[in-house]
């Protein structure tokens, strides 16, 4: 694993994943059924579209699963849209997260986003439109996957609250800064299987963010996302900021839209929004790695039966449901990006590009198989 320093790149060559991708424009004009109200769609399936459309910078799409978060569990688009903005904006536009979280803070303007239909149009217009950046999300998957943290994952879960700050304070690796971090914010509420079970603290949180030299309105922007619910990317947003080598404002910035591949509506909603993070999804992908494909082939090839849905999931939302439009290209970033993409999947990483680069190809039979296997959401 090579160490993800402040700003700066290892000395491997650059790595697309949009080299193996079908060239489609984003955002691609897929519409609801019954676009005017809210989809008639389950809690889970509203919360992918909604975060999956503000990725990709569909606002109608955003929009239709907001109304239908509305009418379930207003509390779960609040909590949806503090994470999309940590997870998914994050270092390509620190202003709008701050916006966010500013209006999902206030009661009375984040209760006005339930009944007044410009405020909630303008808030997700604003992040639609927002740069994105994803390391956060790229970082849990390192510290989750990666095999060169498996020697320190036990260690640094049985390490004090200020072993852990002093490692933060002190290591030039972001990812091992990262499970750190983690640590301190406890896994009680989710212990990933690699790694120990501990409790947190959030003002211990905070503190060692100050040590890594996070700035004042950074460290505050966190402390309240983690009181709206952002959870790990909210604390992670804080140690990618302090570790950021450039920012949008630089000339070195750039914006670039990710290619994306064919999509479908099925069921009423876009085929993207059926992946491991929704039932429905978690069903055709076990029914895939049954049909005759080049990805099925290559998953055979290197997972035994019981362990290749959940590897396909891993990669299709590297392929599929991380896409962004707007991305945020700077050095730290990309390189987590490329760790996320090729070297967490169990496999070499030249074995993942080839294994992303044929399921690029197969996404038109995964839709198919997605609109067999997924009934009529209605």
């Amino acid at each position: 694993m090579a160490n993800v320093n402040r700003g700066t790149l290892d000395s491997r060559p650059p790595y697309q994943l949009e080299d193996h991708m079908m060239s489609y424009n984003i955002p691609s004009q897929l519409a609801c059924r019954n676009s005017g109200d809210a989809p008639a769609i389950s809690l889970w399936i509203a919360m992918s579209l909604l975060q999956k459309a503000i990725r990709r910078g569909q606002a109608r799409e955003a929009m239709l699963a907001a109304k239908a978060l509305i009418t379930v569990s207003p509390s779960h688009l609040t909590r949806r849209l503090c994470v999309t903005a940590f997870e998914d904006i994050g270092a390509g536009d620190p202003e709008t997260v701050a916006a966010v979280v500013t209006v999902l803070g206030d009661r009375a303007s984040r209760e006005r986003l339930y009944s007044d239909l410009p405020s909630l149009t303008q808030l997700l217009g604003l992040m639609c439109k927002a740069g994105k950046c994803r390391a956060t999300d790229d970082l849990v998957s390192v510290c989750e996957h990666h095999e060169a943290l498996n020697s320190l994952r036990t260690p640094l879960g049985s390490a004090s609250n200020e072993q852990l700050i002093e490692n933060i304070a002190s290591e030039s690796d972001l990812s091992i800064q990262a499970l750190a971090l983690w640590y301190l914010l406890g896994t009680t509420f989710m212990t990933p299987p690699s790694m120990v079970r501990r409790s947190g603290s959030r003002p211990v949180v905070l503190e060692a963010l100050c040590r890594a030299g996070a700035a004042g309105a950074t460290v505050d922007l966190v402390r309240e996302g983690l009181r709206q619910g952002g959870g790990l990317v909210a604390a992670l947003y804080g140690l990618a900021s302090a570790a950021q080598g450039h920012s949008p404002s630089s000339s070195m910035a750039a914006f670039v839209d990710d290619n994306v591949p064919p999509e479908r509506l099925v069921a009423g909603v876009p085929s993207w929004v059926f992946d491991v993070h929704v039932r429905e999804g978690n069903r055709a992908m076990a029914a895939f790695v049954d049909v005759a494909s080049e990805t099925s082939r290559w998953l055979a090839c290197h997972f035994p039966r019981g362990k290749r849905a959940q590897r396909l999931g891993g990669m299709l939302f590297r392929v599929e449901s991380g896409v962004v439009r707007r991305r945020f290209r700077w050095p730290l970033a990309d390189d987590l990006r490329r760790m996320a993409d090729l070297e967490v999947h169990g496999v070499t990483p030249s074995n993942a590009e080839q294994g992303l680069g044929l399921l690029c190809q197969d996404m038109g039979l995964l839709n198919e198989v997605r609109a067999h296997v997924i009934p009529n959401l209605r």
